[in-house]
């Protein structure tokens, strides 16, 4: 099936390219004590050639799920995947 390869490449590798933090995250966050595992997975992805890498944070959320931004950001992927 053609789709499935253009799928994978489009929305899959997405995943590992985006993050998504709280503002008030004291964890994972920008600020947090975790962060670092971040900056470290995205350092190492950088260097094995992955380029599309960012982050979201998003404004007074915590450490929890944020599901709306993730399924918004999954929609605009499969927007492009779609054409």
């Amino acid at each position: 099936m053609k789709l499935l390869p253009k799928y994978f490449e489009t929305c899959i590798l997405q995943v590992l390219s985006k993050n998504f933090t709280g503002s008030q995250d004291e964890a994972f966050g920008k600020n947090g004590k975790l962060y670092s595992q971040f900056l470290e997975a995205k350092n190492i992805a950088l260097s094995h050639g992955y380029k599309n890498i960012s982050e979201t944070e998003i404004a007074g959320k915590g450490h929890e799920p944020l599901p709306d931004h993730v399924m918004n950001y999954f929609y605009s992927v499969w927007q492009t995947v779609k054409k």
